[in-house]
């Protein structure tokens, strides 16, 4: 996403989440919201992340801080007060505060108060958009969680989708194509086919296809090579999104991780709606 793309979806974005919060469902004392700006970037590109948490009216919440937390090939933490001010951690990350909340005595609440904050929350939204640089972060698969911590200890927790980090040139070159092996139900099926390639750098992208069959299932799958989250001499992991379909259903747009077992040559995909297993790699060049 480029960054003019990034700035649309940003203030259309902001505006979404209050809307959402403010026609929550069910009431409850806390509601908390995780949006990102993107499901996959390339090392080094900047992404965004739209979190926030709803105070309902009548509420009291001794607030001493939040957390925002990617958790993956490393954990990166970062702690923050309900101003937006940073705490601890926060590798390669800004926090802009978006919406206020309004501050009221705890008096009677028999709370005690952390990092300087003698007072509690009531009767709005706390939203925050904190940008991510992802230059140092390492590449591969990061779970996403936002958690809000009252007096001091751990309360909520909100789990939003993974992020990618890819790398768009290491395995540039490498080409593949199997056969054979399984689908989900562990049937094994010989019509099974997948073939992609990894576009060399400054290319452009390069498509793949899948075609799967089951017991009373048939997918295929129409996909673009992203790039890699993990390279090694016995395995690699690569990132595809592309145009699934099962049956006669309609197509649906899906990520999906293809490992390659470079010892064994055999080759897997899998992604929400499917999963195929143990295809012998009948080529498997440059994927070094």
């Amino acid at each position: 996403m480029n960054g003019k793309s990034i700035k649309i979806f940003s203030a259309i974005t902001t505006i979404t989440i209050l809307l959402l919060l403010i026609m929550a469902g069910p009431a409850q004392a806390f509601t908390l919201g995780l949006i990102s700006s993107d499901q996959f970037v390339r090392s080094g590109q900047k992404t965004n992340f739209f979190v926030s948490a709803k105070i309902e009216s009548n509420e009291k919440m001794p607030i001493t801080k939040f957390s925002f937390v990617l958790d993956g090939p490393e954990t990166i933490a970062c702690d923050f007060l309900p101003n937006g001010t940073i705490i601890s951690g926060c590798k390669g990350m800004t926090i802009k505060k978006i919406s206020e909340v309004e501050n009221v005595s705890c008096n009677g609440y028999g709370y005690g108060y952390g990092y300087g904050y003698n007072n509690c929350f009531t009767n709005g939204i706390f939203s925050y958009n904190i940008t991510s640089n992802t230059k140092n972060y390492k590449i591969g698969i990061y779970s996403t969680k936002f958690i809000t911590f009252l007096n001091n200890e751990k309360d909520g927790e909100k789990i939003g989708e993974p992020l990618f980090i890819v790398n768009k040139t290491m395995l540039a070159g490498c080409s593949v194509r199997a056969n054979g092996g399984s689908l989900e139900d562990g049937s094994e099926r010989s019509r099974n086919k997948l073939s992609f390639s990894i576009p060399l750098a400054n290319a452009a992208p390069s498509q793949g296809s899948l075609q799967a069959q089951g017991n009373k299932k048939r997918i295929t799958y129409g996909f673009e090579v992203i790039g890699a989250l993990s390279n090694d001499n016995n395995n690699a992991q690569i990132l595809v999104n592309g145009d699934f379909r099962e049956n006669r259903n309609a197509n649906i747009k899906q990520l999906a991780v293809i490992n390659l077992d470079k010892k064994n040559k055999m080759v897997d995909i899998a992604g929400k709606n499917m999963n195929v297993d143990d295809m012998t790699a009948t080529l498997m060049e440059r994927c070094k």
